[in-house]
């Protein structure tokens, strides 16, 4: 495995102590966006890895050698959570997600992000040009969430799915990945299309961190009445 950080530091980022901290384990965007809004919530603060890395130093991810969603997922979990504070009250958390498409069952899923070369837009193209004379558009987005309490080494896993199907030609402008051509059963239009608000209640990440969230919040309540 790759290592999670060239550089390894104590951490102090000045988090509030009477909050539990979630720290994500992504540098993506779009991806901490996202968890900025989906993960919001008066019982803990929500930090991301690149908030915890010096200065001038570079961060190298682990290397997603799982067979699964759960078992890439949990592969970055560990990684950032072997590095984090053993003291105080900090969570790891990281999803991996993707993309399958019916029509093409031996393509996408976990190497999603990796089935092409190029950029985000090339990648969709690729997608289309891969689509092209097949009927069948159906496909889904998975999502796995694995949670870490530092201090305990307990794990959770929380899912979502969202189905839906592929459409004939990209169309919108928000979002990232695939969102561009997706579109979730029930709508006529992408991702990109209906924008953040609709996708952060709908989407397979959304209803991961939704579980998630009614868990953690439980599980904090009820540490705090211990």
């Amino acid at each position: 495995m790759a290592q999670f950080y060239r550089i390894m530091r104590t951490i102090t980022n000045g988090t509030r102590a009477d909050k539990p901290t979630l720290v994500v384990a992504t540098t993506s965007t779009g991806k901490k966006n996202e968890f900025s809004l989906l993960l919001a919530d008066e019982n803990w603060t929500v930090s991301f890895v690149d908030a915890f890395i010096p200065d001038g130093s570079s961060f190298t991810p682990p290397e997603e050698t799982g067979a699964s969603y759960r078992e890439n997922a949990q592969i970055k979990a560990r990684a950032l959570a072997s590095l984090l504070p053993k003291t105080g009250e900090y969570f790891a958390l990281a999803d991996d997600s993707g993309i399958e498409v019916e029509a093409l069952p031996h393509m996408f899923g976990v190497r999603s992000s990796r089935q092409y070369d190029g950029s985000t837009r090339e990648k969709n193209e690729f997608l289309l040009r891969d689509l092209q004379n097949k009927n069948n558009r159906t496909a889904r987005y998975m999502c796995a969430l694995c949670l870490i309490e530092v201090q305990s080494g307990e794990e959770w896993m929380f899912y979502g799915s969202l189905d839906g199907k592929i459409a004939e030609a990209l169309s919108g402008d928000e979002g990232f990945g695939f969102d561009p051509l997706l579109i979730p059963d029930g709508h006529t239009r992408t991702f990109a299309q209906l924008g953040s608000d609709i996708k952060n209640e709908i989407s397979h990440r959304a209803k991961a961190v939704k579980e998630m969230k009614t868990f953690l919040q439980t599980y904090i309540k009820k540490g705090k009445n211990d």
